[in-house]
């Protein structure tokens, strides 16, 4: 599935005009599991390797209020991460389920896109497309 950003990549030309929404079979987020069975299609960076980097929203499975964005280059282990409490800022509100990943082959455009979203205009985006 594909989603154009909208407006806010027209101001940039730098940033991506399209992101890729990956998700499990009936338009739930995949869980850890299914995210180790899944195969990236993505170019290959330096050296044959896959170099992709995500963007993620988590929701607390325990307090389903609290949300959490974050980014990361390896997804099945950062979700083992929080859900192991080794993050100090998600620990107390440990389980989480994945709600949303974005990949990017680009580290800055991953950065960008996180900062975005913890913006207050990204807050109101996600809030309205991505946290339902």
């Amino acid at each position: 599935m594909r989603r154009s950003v909208g407006k806010a990549n027209r101001a940039n030309p730098a940033a991506p005009t399209t992101l890729r929404i990956c998700d499990a079979m009936g338009g739930r987020p995949p869980d850890a599991e299914q995210l180790s069975r899944r195969s990236v299609h993505c170019s290959l960076g330096v050296g044959g390797q896959v170099n992709m980097f995500y963007v993620y929203l988590l929701k607390s499975i325990s307090n389903p209020e609290q949300r959490y964005i974050g980014q990361t280059d390896d997804l099945k282990k950062r979700l083992k991460d929080h859900n192991s409490g080794y993050s100090i800022h998600t620990a107390k509100y440990k389980p989480w389920k994945l709600v949303n990943y974005f990949a990017f082959s680009s580290k800055q455009a991953a950065l960008d896109f996180e900062k975005y979203l913890k913006s207050g205009s990204g807050y109101v985006f996600s809030k309205r497309h991505f946290w339902k």
